[in-house]
């Protein structure tokens, strides 16, 4: 199109420089004739007008042509466009999509075709306009072969008239009637247009009366003809102007409408880009969704095991505890038994020693009653309360702790037997940590004389140390 445009102004450019150069010969041309008072144009002078109005008409018909041939890319286009946004329409909805994307998307499809009728209505009125165009030039065509009739009418007329006067006798020219001077402007533009009428009108008069009348009715007839066909030859080149302004119009519209086309496709193109990506981003946070929720439930299966793996080892630990609580509380319940038993026999002997004077009898019953009790009971039954009665010999001898304790000397002797123990027994510390024996369950046997103190428990208050 803009190669087009070029070749058109081009052939304006020439058009105006033909124009030019006639204007120049013209010129010419009456120079020539006011300085020789006789015409010298021909009739290709006088041809020169028609095949001006020919090339004019031929340039229109060529715009016409090209105006439809691109009116008809148009078209073509604008159908592919149609299609093309078909297809776009019937592949707008893929896998995934929401309905608000394809919302989105039918409203923009909308609008673009909405767009496009109005493309197709301008389209429309263009081709309205071009073939008023066309019918103006078949007008001017017509209009143009009227006035070559009438030229042709002219030119006989003209040849009629021209025949009397060279044939009618020896005339001299009026030598005041100079040609430059009896021209008007209508005698210019009947010489621009037919030089041989213009040669009729400014020859000077016959010398027959009887021939004077008619040649100037006749003259004046011709002049007022030239001069229609000169207003004629004016108005049909206003319309050729005109045509070709209307035809630039007409390009420039086509060109923005080709601009506007190509944007909103450009506009369709970069839409369908977002929408799909748009899509593409939502079903790739769709799959990561999908994703994280089997790898919650895949975690959540696992807690689920773990913690009724933890559950069971939970109830295992706590029957293992029971277990040795149990066992702990059945060891403690014979400890219970045995030390009751053990007091019920040191209060039988307490008894006993209080109301037997013969201390060989008390010691062998606290024997008696010794054996099978642990190491406790032995400090015990050889307390000064056993003991005969001190003589002068033995007083000496008896311990200092004695005096003090009275009738109760065995407490002394008990007390004495504690700090023996712990100055040399080994140091327990005072935690509850206890250390696991085999020997736990059995019972308390006969005590062993090699040893001072026999620890059973850390915990029983009643052992040494």
């Amino acid at each position: 199109e803009l190669a087009t445009l070029q070749e058109r102004t081009e052939l304006q450019r020439r058009l105006q420089d033909l124009e030019h150069n006639l204007k120049q010969r013209e010129k010419k041309l009456r120079a020539l004739e006011r300085k020789t008072g006789v015409s010298v144009t021909d009739r290709e002078a006088a041809a020169e007008p028609e095949l001006q109005a020919d090339r004019e008409l031929e340039s229109l018909k060529e715009q016409l042509e090209s105006e439809r041939r691109s009116h008809q890319d148009t078209q073509n286009k604008c159908r592919e466009s149609e299609r093309k946004l078909d297809e776009a329409l019937a592949s707008s909805k893929p896998q995934g999509a929401s309905d608000r994307d394809v919302s989105r998307e039918e409203l923009r499809f909308k609008e673009a075709v909405r767009q496009y009728s109005e493309l197709e209505e301008k389209h429309a009125e263009a081709k309205g306009r071009l073939e008023e165009l066309e019918r103006r030039c078949q007008e001017a065509e017509v209009q143009r072969e009227g006035v070559q009739q009438q030229l042709d009418e002219l030119r006989t007329r003209a040849k009629a008239a021209d025949t009397p006067v060279e044939t009618g006798g020896t005339a001299e020219p009026d030598a005041e009637a100079v040609p430059g001077e009896a021209r008007s402007p209508e005698a210019a533009t009947r010489d621009l247009v037919l030089p041989e009428a213009s040669k009729v009108a400014s020859e000077p008069p016959a010398s027959g009366s009887a021939r004077e009348a008619p040649q100037e009715s006749e003259a004046e007839a011709s002049a007022k003809e030239v001069k229609l066909l000169a207003e004629r030859v004016q108005v049909e080149r206003r319309c050729h102007e005109q045509a070709l302004l209307e035809c630039q119009e007409l390009q420039r519209k086509h060109q923005q409408i080709t601009r506007q086309k190509t944007e909103l496709e450009m506009k369709l193109a970069e839409g369908e880009a977002t929408t799909q990506s748009t899509i593409n981003k939502t079903n790739e946070t769709c799959r990561l969704l999908e994703r994280r929720i089997q790898e919650l439930e895949a975690s959540a299966a696992n807690a689920a095991e773990v913690s009724a793996g933890q559950r069971g080892e939970l109830e295992r630990s706590y029957e293992l505890q029971l277990d040795g609580q149990r066992t702990r509380i059945e060891m403690l319940q014979r400890k219970i038994q045995a030390f009751e038993a053990f007091e019920a026999a040191n209060i039988a002997d307490r008894q006993a020693s209080r109301g037997d004077a013969a201390a060989g009898e008390s010691r062998g019953s606290a024997n008696k009653v010794g054996l099978g009790t642990s190491a406790l009971l032995r400090p015990a039954v050889t307390t000064a309360s056993t003991m005969p009665p001190p003589t002068a010999s033995t007083v000496s001898a008896a311990p200092p702790l004695a005096v003090f304790g009275g009738s109760g000397g065995e407490v002394n002797t008990h007390m004495l037997s504690q700090m023996l123990a712990s100055t040399y027994a080994p140091p327990v510390p005072p935690t509850t940590y206890v250390e696991p024996r085999d020997d736990m369950e059995v019972e308390p046997g006969p005590p062993d004389p090699e040893l001072l103190v026999e620890v059973v428990d850390c915990k029983d208050v009643m052992s040494n140390g």
